[in-house]
């Protein structure tokens, strides 16, 4: 896991942890499908062609490219900085604005992922989508969790489209949902705060999604 990520290793291999971490990005920002996005996360391939790419909100290419450019420097921080979970924080940028989200156990901790992000180039302000939580999680809660974040993630696709569902991040711990990512309008951020609540076996949902328009 890259929150294990040992700095000792040759110089190539971290390289092309970095290099497949900006293609995992670059799709993102573009709104192409989850498995093309792995797929080229695994292959560091380098093309992408008009027709798989989706227009999902107003960027222009060039800030395309700095949002993922600047997403892996984010990460690289991260992975950095002391003491921080690296692998249950989750990135998202949208014109230079960085929101970190996921569900971790110490404040010290989300005070050092926030001071980390804060320090990357072309960072124009970082957002708190961090949820504190001290309760362990049992194997039975972990596969509850994983159904969840299944039906969560096919409820969102299916009711508000691809677009919307590539577009919104969600974290699942002991049946509690974070919501968050940069959708186009409150209305849209609305609907997808009451797909989520409407998940069996959601008892909470934290709303962190951020509006494009206000960014």
């Amino acid at each position: 896991m890259l929150s294990r990520l040992d700095f000792g290793f040759p110089r190539r291999s971290f390289y092309q942890l970095i290099y497949r971490s900006f293609c995992l990005s670059f799709c993102r920002s573009f709104g192409l499908s989850f498995y093309l996005s792995i797929c080229l996360f695994i292959c560091g391939a380098t093309l992408v062609t008009p027709s798989t790419a989706v227009a999902v909100e107003e960027r222009t290419v060039g800030q395309h490219v700095d949002d993922a450019t600047l997403s892996t420097s984010v990460k690289y921080y991260l992975a950095r900085a002391d003491g921080v979970p690296f692998g249950s924080i989750n990135v998202e940028v949208h014109k230079g604005y960085v929101q970190l989200s996921g569900f971790i156990h110490k404040r010290t901790q989300k005070e050092a992922a926030l001071a980390a992000a804060a320090t990357a180039q072309g960072a124009t302000g970082v957002n708190d989508g961090l949820v504190l939580t001290e309760i362990p999680r049992t194997l039975g809660h972990f596969i509850d969790d994983q159904t969840i974040q299944a039906k969560l993630k096919t409820r969102i696709g299916e009711t508000l489209g691809v677009t919307t569902a590539v577009a919104v991040v969600t974290h699942v711990r002991n049946g509690e949902v974070i919501v968050a990512g940069f959708v186009d309008s409150a209305d849209e951020r609305a609907a997808v705060v009451n797909t989520a609540q409407s998940i069996s076996g959601v008892e909470k949902v934290y709303n962190r999604i951020l509006l494009r328009d206000s960014r």
